[in-house]
C-alpha cells in the first residue's frame, strides 16, 4: 500500500474502477494530447473521440476540476506533460485512443425471432449489444452525431488492456454534471434499482463482444471478474490482515480487562 516512484501516475486499481496511465508516455499515457485537450478534459470529462469520465474521475471533474481557474488548468497541463513516461508493457505499441473500428452485427442477430436475454444462457454478446447498447451508441458503435453518445471505437475504455472501467461502466453507468448539463448512461445491474439486469456472464459476454469488435481484441473478461468488479473490486491482501490484527488485539485487550477485573476483585 505504498507508491512505487518509478510507476508515478501510471495507473492503479481504485477498488471497481481502474485510475489509467495519466503520463506523458505516447502509448500507454497521454502523451498525444494537446494541452487544450487536457483542459477540456478536465473542464467537462469528455473530449470527443477519445474519453470521457466516469466513477470517481467523474465526480473529479464534477465537483473539483471544472470550477478551477484557468491558472490553475494551465499550472496542470503544463505538470501532465512534464511528468516521466510510464509505459504498461501489456500496451506493445498501441495507444488506448486508436483501436477499433465500426462494425456492425445487426445482420448477425436480426431475424424472425425477438432478441431475448431473460432465461437464455446461449445469448451472445452481440445479440446483447444489439439490444441493450445499439440504441444510444448506434449499430456501428459510431455513438449519436452530437456526440452526447461516445463512440466506441477510437475510445480509451474500450482500448484500454485493463477491463475494470468497462465492465464498471457497463454495471454502473455514467451520471456526470457538468456546467449546468448531465452526461448519463444507465447501469445494467450495478444497482437493485437498474431497469435492466444482465447477470456476471451476461456483461462478461458483452464486454467482451465490445473490446473484440470495437477496441482491444487481446484482453480478456471472465464472469468472476465481473464479479469482483460488482462487489467491489479486489481487495487488498494488506488491509484485510490489518483487519485481522485489529480484532486479535480488540480480543486482547478485552481478555486483559476480564483478567485484571476478576484479579481485582479476588
Amino acid at each position: 500500500m505504498q507508491e512505487e516512484a518509478s510507476k508515478a501516475l501510471g495507473g492503479g486499481s481504485l477498488g471497481s474502477w481502474y485510475a489509467p496511465n495519466i503520463t506523458s508516455d505516447k502509448i500507454s499515457g497521454i502523451g498525444n494530447w494537446s494541452q487544450d485537450e487536457i483542459k477540456t478534459y478536465l473542464k467537462s470529462g469528455h473530449i470527443d473521440g477519445l474519453t470521457q469520465a466516469a466513477g470517481g474521475m467523474g465526480e473529479a471533474v464534477e465537483h473539483s476540476f471544472q470550477h478551477l481557474t484557468e491558472a490553475d488548468l494551465n499550472a496542470l497541463t503544463i505538470y501532465l506533460a512534464s511528468t516521466q513516461p510510464v509505459r504498461d508493457p501489456a500496451d506493445g505499441n498501441l495507444s488506448r485512443f486508436a483501436l477499433g473500428q465500426p462494425v456492425s452485427s445487426a445482420d448477425r442477430v436480426r431475424g424472425n425471432q425477438p432478441i431475448r436475454s431473460e432465461d437464455n444462457p446461449d445469448i451472445s454478446g452481440a445479440e446483447l449489444f444489439t439490444g441493450n447498447c445499439a440504441s444510444c451508441h448506434n449499430y456501428q458503435a459510431q455513438g449519436s452525431h452530437d456526440g452526447y453518445y461516445p463512440s466506441l471505437w477510437h475510445n480509451s475504455v474500450t482500448g484500454a488492456s485493463n477491463p475494470d472501467n468497462l465492465i464498471a461502466t457497463i454495471l454502473f453507468g455514467v451520471d456526470r454534471h457538468v456546467a449546468g448539463a448531465q452526461a448519463f448512461m444507465p447501469g445494467f445491474g450495478g444497482k437493485k434499482t437498474d431497469a435492466v439486469q444482465l447477470n456476471d456472464e451476461e456483461i462478461a459476454k458483452l464486454t467482451k463482444y465490445v473490446f473484440d469488435t470495437y477496441g482491444r481484441p487481446q484482453v480478456s473478461v471472465s464472469p468472476a471478474q465481473v464479479a469482483t468488479i460488482r462487489h467491489g473490486g479486489s481487495k487488498s491482501p494488506l488491509l484485510v490482515l490489518s483487519r485481522i490484527g485489529m480484532a486479535g488485539g480488540t480480543i486482547l485487550i478485552a481478555l486483559g480487562c476480564f483478567w485484571f477485573l476478576r484479579t481485582f476483585r479476588k
